[in-house]
């Protein structure tokens, strides 16, 4: 399995296939994935844009994320999904204290550390996984609108989310911090 964060290169996704290689892309990192290439599951806060309405598309699990802000974004999605010809496959998650009937609270920071920790608490081994287009130094092209200062500061919550997971090298091999 090889999750695409947002710093994916459509070239390093196409490296990184192999005849049994399945996509996990982190929301608008979707757009990485060309077609063709098996997009298994997109997770989502809904701030991908127009490359998350085109996974959807293409049949993939949505991982939908519920936070404090985006409750209209929600219903938006929603209703325009409901008018595709077949609506996605979702799985609801948060990051609430309480549980939620019909969630799940797998962990994560952003939407590329939470594939990482959906993919462990569905007991992927750690070895399973692969990884393109994660970084901490720069907001990768398949971000949302987001204000960068605060998107680097995310990514190092992303960051200690991966070193807890025990795939910091992995992800970020080039990171010397860790």
């Amino acid at each position: 399995m090889v999750v695409v964060g947002a710093a994916a290169t459509v070239e390093e996704v196409t490296a990184a296939s192999g005849p049994a290689t399945v996509f996990i892309a982190a929301d608008g990192a979707a757009g990485a994935v060309p077609e063709g290439l098996p997009l298994l599951a997109v997770v989502s806060d809904l701030d991908g844009g127009a490359h998350l309405h085109a996974a959807v598309k293409r049949g993939p699990v949505v991982v939908l994320h519920a936070h404090g802000d985006n409750r209209s974004t929600w219903e938006q999605h929603l209703a325009t999904w409901a008018d595709v010809d077949t609506p996605p496959p979702l799985v609801l998650t948060h990051q609430g204290p309480d549980q939620v009937d019909g969630m799940h609270n797998p962990g994560g920071f952003t939407d590329g550390d939470r594939a990482v920790c959906l993919l462990r608490w569905m007991g992927v081994p750690k070895q399973a996984l692969a990884f393109v287009g994660f970084a901490l130094d720069k907001v990768g092209p398949w971000s949302g609108v987001t204000d960068p200062a605060r998107k680097v500061q995310k990514l190092t919550w992303m960051a200690e989310v991966l070193r807890r997971l025990g795939v910091m090298h992995e992800a970020l091999p080039q990171d010397e911090h860790s």
